[in-house]
């Protein structure tokens, strides 16, 4: 989408020069993923003793591990 803002030059640039990013549209991209990402982590955060899980976590991860590992040997052949 083409919009037209009025952004503070010393903030674009900073924005540039650590996202390494090429372009202000590349650097202003990754800003506003970076910032809906962190939204996102502080409402999961919110919900921290508001969620009930009954579940036995130690075999959740392994059964997790055992997903990652078939999906590496898949793509290794």
């Amino acid at each position: 989408m083409r919009t037209t803002i009025t952004l503070r030059d010393d903030l674009l640039k900073l924005a540039r020069a650590e996202t390494r990013a090429k372009s202000i549209t590349a650097a202003v991209n990754q800003a506003l993923e970076d910032w809906a990402r962190r939204m996102r982590i502080d409402r999961i955060k919110g919900m921290a003793g508001k969620v009930h899980f009954d579940g036995d976590l130690k075999e959740l991860r392994e059964l997790e591990s055992k997903k990652g590992e078939r999906l590496y040997a898949a793509r290794s052949r």
